[in-house]
């Protein structure tokens, strides 16, 4: 898996895990869990609870390490978000939980 691979783990109506992993920058990633979450009855929470840091000056952190940190920290949640939007808005009701650290900022 690459740096910025992650695993989505749940369970559909009758206790069935569904998993899903890959890197969730990535259109196929994000839309494997899309079937996955679709696949599993109704969804009514996603957790985005994700996060890298690097304990770095950013005066001379290396630009690939910026970028890693904000595809990691800031896109992967909103892409996912993104995708699972309609699946959640489908439900009669369903919550959005973003954690979030310094040690991920």
């Amino acid at each position: 898996m690459t740096q910025n691979s992650f695993s989505i783990v749940g369970f559909d109506l009758d206790g069935t895990l569904v998993d899903s992993s890959g890197d969730l920058t990535d259109a196929a990633t994000l839309a494997a869990v899309h079937a996955a979450a679709a696949s599993g009855g109704p969804l009514n929470l996603l957790i985005n609870n994700a996060g890298v840091s690097d304990f770095h000056s950013f005066a001379t952190q290396a630009p690939d390490k910026v970028r890693q940190l904000l595809d990691t920290n800031l896109l992967a949640p909103m892409l996912l978000t993104q995708q699972l939007l309609p699946l959640l808005l489908s439900a009669p009701t369903a919550q959005i939980i973003n954690v979030g650290s310094v040690f991920g900022m």
